[in-house]
């Protein structure tokens, strides 16, 4: 098909890529984050959540600065 002639003009095509799997990408059903692999990756335990939060706020993040 590539470099055939059509109504006096040439056409040229290209392969196609392989389709991915329906659950992966583009077209998924599900959301990223719901996947196994990306909580895997992604996942938090709640002490380093904790940890990090007290970090940027301080000890105690009730306490209003301004007062």
């Amino acid at each position: 098909m590539d470099q055939s002639e059509f109504f006096g003009r040439v056409i040229k095509v290209a392969a196609a890529k392989p389709q991915k799997d329906s659950n992966q990408g583009l077209g998924s059903k599900t959301a990223i984050w719901e996947t196994e692999g990306w909580i895997a990756q992604h996942a938090v335990s709640e002490e380093d959540r904790l940890a990090a939060q007290e970090a940027l706020h301080g000890p105690n993040p009730s306490r209003d600065p301004m007062q």
